[in-house]
């Protein structure tokens, strides 16, 4: 029996899930492959070469060619303060290699189906580390901790757990909420997609959610609860009045089994309680606002190519000893690569989610029927929008787990638009 062999979807699928481990493991380098980040750090060192050259190639497509080569010339030579110091240059690669991965992947879609599938799962195993860590106090202390010990953030990890906020198998909360908030979308977009028909995704969107309030992290939750909002009114848009009448339905329901899910798990309402505590403390924003401030003087003083690539934590350690982004990629992107730089940035952003909202209304409006592409272009309208949210209080663009799968969400949007263009054209 002669069995066929696809080589184009092993590779794809491959490079999903090399992308997947890179950005779904922080803090155990050493732990799995003992120098592994050394090996890793070399690879994307050449396909970050490699995609100055296939994103040339096609230059005369705006947002497939031009605009990610432009961003890898930026990241590589606008005076990037992680090859400056010489300290953690794999992050430059890694970025180089991932807008690699959508500038070839946009023109196949066989990975698409398998990325939200892996993203699910992904996320209902960390959820399931975070509600561990509640009910199994010894699996944080005995097991969490102890692997993630030498990250650095072993005290904050306790003194958090100690608040009731949950840090999951991972070294920071923060981490853990990211990586929640962006596999949510995939279990979130099989439920629309089905229109909630699948109750093994609904049941794995809400345990992802439950998971996310466990970890106290205010922007995460917010950001995830925007999103779905604005994905049912794109979903939705061919109901323009019943559409309303159910959103205003559901968030009352949601406030209520949230209330009543509180009386007996309190740490539900941590997201809650933390904002509580930070208004308490007059500085609800935990001293960002400063950071921006700092980010605009520095833009002012360098307008039009900024202070360098990701140099901002290393001038903000000069002065206070410790590292800190902006927490606002918009206003970190002035501030590093200035006007001239961040352009390319912003019309990507602005261009990639236009076109997928296009898309999605579209098809919406049409009635078609095609569920995977359904669900493609849904999963790839929430991380986009969560994304741009996010940017706005944190620093996604520096963080694998969001960049990874913001960037292969646009792929997937970007894949329909060529679709349909050439469609158009026969």
């Amino acid at each position: 029996m002669y069995i066929k062999f696809d080589k184009k979807r092993f590779l794809n699928h491959f490079a999903v899930v090399v992308f997947l481990w890179y950005g779904f493991t922080i803090g155990w380098q050493g732990k799995i492959w003992q120098g592994g980040s050394f090996y890793l750090n070399r690879i994307l060192y050449v396909a970050s070469i490699i995609v100055c050259i296939v994103a040339w190639k096609n230059k005369k497509n705006l947002l497939g060619g031009i605009l990610p080569f432009l961003m890898v010339l930026i990241v590589c030579f606008f005076n990037n303060g992680n090859i400056a110091h010489k300290s953690n240059t794999i992050m430059v690669w890694s970025l180089c290699a991932i807008i690699l991965f959508y500038y070839l992947s946009s023109n196949t879609c066989e990975w698409h189906v398998f990325l939200i599938k892996v993203l699910a799962i992904i996320g209902l195993l960390y959820a399931w580390t975070v509600i561990q860590c509640l009910i199994t106090p010894s699996f944080f202390t005995k097991v969490c901790l102890p692997f993630f010990q030498h990250y650095g953030y072993a005290n904050d990890m306790n003194n958090l757990y100690q608040g009731g906020y949950i840090t999951g198998f991972s070294p920071h909360y923060s981490i853990t909420a990211i990586y929640l908030a962006v596999t949510f979308g995939a279990a979130i977009a099989y439920g629309f997609a089905s229109k909630f028909t699948s109750k093994k995704y609904s049941i794995i969107a809400i345990v992802i959610f439950a998971s996310i309030l466990l970890t106290g992290k205010r922007a995460p939750s917010m950001f995830i609860v925007a999103t779905t909002f604005i994905l049912y009114l794109l979903v939705h848009c061919d109901e323009p009045i019943k559409r309303w009448e159910k959103i205003i339905l559901i968030a009352l329901s949601g406030v209520l089994v949230l209330l009543l899910a509180a009386q007996f798990i309190p740490h539900l309402l941590n997201v809650v309680n933390r904002f509580i505590e930070t208004e308490e403390s007059g500085d609800i924003e935990m001293g960002r606002g400063i950071t921006r401030a700092l980010a605009l003087q520095l833009w002012l003083e360098n307008p039009l190519f900024g202070i360098g690539w990701d140099a901002f934590k290393y001038y903000y350690r000069e002065f206070n000893g410790v590292f800190l982004n902006v927490h606002c990629v918009y206003v970190q992107l002035l501030c590093e690569v200035g006007v001239v730089g961040a352009l390319p940035f912003y019309l990507f952003f602005v261009i990639s989610i236009v076109k997928a909202v296009l898309l999605l209304r579209r098809m919406t409006l049409d009635h078609e029927e095609n569920f995977s592409k359904h669900l493609v272009l849904i999963y790839s309208v929430y991380i986009q929008i969560f994304f741009l949210l996010y940017c706005l209080t944190g620093n996604p663009l520096y963080d694998n787990p969001t960049i990874f799968t913001y960037l292969m969400g646009c792929s997937m949007g970007e894949y329909y638009w060529l679709k349909r263009k050439e469609e158009r054209l026969n």
